[in-house]
Parts: C-alpha cells; structure tokens; sequence
C-alpha cells in the first residue's frame, strides 16, 4: 500500500474510531457517520435505511424521469425534499446507470435518454464478428473520456452539487454505477452474450475486461468528486442460465479489481435476485461483497 493510500486509511479509522466513541456516549450519529460504520463493518446507532433514486421518486413530487436527469439541480433538490419527508439516510442514483455508460462509450444508440434498459435501439455490434467486436470495443475504450461524453457529465454535476448541499447536513453521497457484467450483456445483447458465454466463453471474457477497463476510469472520476462510497449494481437474474452461485464465481475476479481500484472507498457489490440469505452465505459471502470485509452489508430500501 502506498503512502497516500495508507494515510487515506488511516483516517478513515480514526473517523470510525470517534464516531464509535460517540456512538458509545449515546449521542445520536448523523446518516453519514451510520453510514460509515456500517461500511466498515461495525455497528451503528440503528440500520442504515435508503433507496435508490428510482421514477418512484421523482414521480412522488410530481416529476418524470426525463426533466429530472436533465436538471442537476432539480435532481438534488428533489433529493434533499425524500430526506426531510422520509426518515431515511442515503438515496442512491437510480435511473441513469444500467445503460449510460455504454452509451457513452458509443456501443449502442437510445431512444431516450431516461435509463430504460429496453430502451436500446441500435448496437454497434450487430453487424460485426466476434473480432471486429473486440476490436471496436478496445477503440471505444481507448478513447473514452468520461468528463466529456454521453451523458456522464451531468452525472458528475449531480455529484457534486450533491456534495455541496449534503455536506452540512450529514447526509452521504453514494454512487450506484452498473456493473460490469450488466454492462457487457446490454452492449453485445442478451442472446449474443448467452451464446458466447456458452460457446467461446474467451471473447466473453475480453469483452468484460474492456468494459471493467472503462468502468474503473468511470468509478475513478466520479470518486474524485469526494463522493463518500459506491455500491456497484448486479442483477443474475439477468441471464438466468447462471444461478446466483455460480455468477457470483463468474464475477468474483471483476469485481474484486473493481473495488480494489477504488480503495479505501467502502464499496458494496449489491446482487438482485438472490434470496434472504441466513449464516451459511453470508459466510460464503454470496449475498454481498465488501471492501472491508467478505460479510454482507444489509439495509432496507423503500
């Protein structure tokens, strides 16, 4: 471990330290001081609750989708509105995830910019061989910037304004970007994706190399907003010809370079799909990983 890095730890630890202390005086903790500890592995004055920022959301202040994701600033305030309605401590982004960065990276074309991963209505792929597609992906990548294409700007204006207006207040900021997995099938296609896993799982597994590539510079850039953890979204049930075990293993080697890419930041693998675990998974570690230790973080959402 670097220098810089052990010192970023070190004073996270002495974060978590006082704030178990004052968790110990029975002083009430603020939601990011519960969100923290939580993250760490270590227990805070009650469970951190939260929920994704969903059309749910934006609905419930009479809002949809589009006008939100395209206003930064409407997008925070609605946010800050959930928190003083609803006793909850975190709201992470929700709409613009699962399809975004593709779309950035120019692998498939939209038909409106809201996240509706049906929503596709090109891929770039479709024409192309396996090889040309590795190729074209690896260009893609090369010259991705994420402070400047797609849509990833005005996501990085919501953290920040985010950041700014939480700050006093004691509220976290989590990203919520898609994973890697997810990323890859919506960019090749569902049936494209199934059929290579099954019959040349390789050029699958450059595939996810490339967008794990792409991924960890996204990650990277949004962290430089000083945003305070990230949970990184998966869903198995996406290609159900994989039980939650199994792509648990499939995924394990991304992921883990993913979250180790962004250390200390705590970050939490989140899985769709999988039933209530008991003791046997979580000491498999199956429902959840976490940058601190192999046991799932768990919280209620709305």
């Amino acid at each position: 471990m670097d220098a810089e890095t052990q010192a970023k730890v070190d004073g996270l630890m002495q974060v978590v330290a006082a704030t178990m202390a004052k968790r110990d005086r029975g002083e009430t903790l603020a939601p990011l001081e519960r969100v923290v500890l939580a993250a760490t592995q270590n227990d805070p004055d009650r469970i951190p609750t939260g929920t994704f920022f969903t059309d749910a959301v934006a609905n419930h202040y009479g809002y949809t989708c589009s006008r939100v994701e395209n206003d930064p600033e409407l997008h925070t305030d609605v946010i800050l509105r959930w928190y003083r309605d609803f006793d909850m401590e975190f709201v992470c982004e929700g709409i613009d995830t699962m399809t975004t960065e593709i779309h950035a990276l120019g692998l498939v074309e939209r038909n409106r910019p809201e996240n509706v991963p049906a929503d596709i209505v090109a891929r770039r792929f479709d024409d192309l061989s396996d090889d040309e597609m590795l190729r074209h992906w690896e260009r893609a990548v090369r010259a991705f910037n994420p402070e400047a294409d797609g849509r990833l700007p005005l996501r990085l204006e919501l953290y920040e304004r985010l950041m700014e207006k939480t700050a006093l207040l004691g509220y976290p900021v989590i990203a919520a970007p898609s994973s890697t997995f997810a990323q890859t099938v919506q960019a090749m296609g569902y049936r494209r994706a199934v059929l290579l896993m099954r019959r040349r799982p390789g050029v699958f597994h450059q595939a996810m190399e490339l967008q794990l590539e792409a991924n960890i510079e996204w990650c990277r850039t949004i962290a430089s907003r000083g945003v305070h953890g990230f949970i990184s979204i998966d869903a198995w049930n996406s290609v159900p010809h994989f039980r939650p075990d199994e792509l648990y293993e499939f995924e394990k080697p991304y992921v883990e370079r993913l979250i180790a890419s962004l250390f200390p930041a705590p970050c939490i693998h989140f899985y769709w799909g999988l039933r209530l675990c008991g003791p046997a998974d979580v000491e498999r570690g199956v429902d959840g990983s976490s940058s601190w230790k192999r046991a799932p973080t768990r919280a209620r959402s709305a």
